[in-house]
């Protein structure tokens, strides 16, 4: 893990944030990843990535403040997006 500038991606959320909240945290729990806090704010860690979130006016901001070197921003990005516009 590589200690880096973090960088912010932001995701327009159109549903439910609980809800939203809830099958986000189990997608990542089952990629070695836990979230920490509520559908509103909190911290992530876990495969080489740790950062922050946090929902205001219908838009997550997922602050990324490590990542493994070898991974991309582009790969990172990508998926956050996909993920929560498939929700």
């Amino acid at each position: 893990m590589v200690r880096i500038m973090s960088k912010v991606i932001r995701v327009p959320v159109t549903h439910e944030p609980e809800a939203l909240f809830v099958k986000a945290k189990a997608a990542a729990g089952e990629n070695g990843i836990i979230f920490t806090g509520d559908a509103y704010a909190g911290t992530f860690d876990g495969m080489g990535l740790s950062g922050r979130y946090v929902l205001e006016n219908q838009e997550l901001a997922l602050t990324v403040e490590s990542k493994p070197m070898i991974m991309p921003w582009g790969l990172i990005e990508s998926t956050v997006k996909k993920f929560f516009a498939g929700t």
